[in-house]
């Protein structure tokens, strides 16, 4: 009876453990001139933040900051964290990564990636790779 009891609360517990989705989310963003993209279409926390820009890239890639009330701009100022060099016809060009001390942002709660956009050169392409906060 006792195994059996043990067997049932192993079973609820087993059932009662959380279940997420992979928690890291990579995709390839196809530039517009003069459109930025968000990382994400609403609040979405993560733990860090990569961008890099993909081979066969001929413009500057932009990794912009703005609140999401605001349309993301690279002429506006403030918003400009980071600009990316193209990729060559073999290798990626720049890359951007946040934090730079993952610590500081996993203890603060993480990064929402609603803040955080991509712009660039049409038809130029950039990988953007973020790792949720569960």
């Amino acid at each position: 009876m006792l195994k059996k009891i043990s067997s049932v609360v192993l079973l609820l517990a087993l059932c009662a453990a959380p279940t997420w989705t992979d928690p890291q989310i990579s995709r390839v963003v196809t530039f517009t001139s003069g459109t930025a993209q968000r990382v994400a279409p609403t609040r979405t926390m993560a733990n860090s933040l990569l961008v890099e820009m993909l081979p066969g890239s001929t413009g500057i890639g932009y990794v912009l900051y703005a609140d999401p009330a605001l349309t993301c701009v690279h002429t506006t100022a403030g918003q400009i964290v980071a600009e990316l060099a193209p990729g060559t016809a073999t290798a990626p060009g720049g890359n951007f990564t946040f934090p730079s001390n993952n610590d500081a942002t996993t203890q603060s709660g993480g990064s929402d990636m609603n803040w955080w956009c991509v712009e660039g050169t049409t038809s130029d392409t950039a990988i953007v790779s973020y790792d949720l906060k569960h």
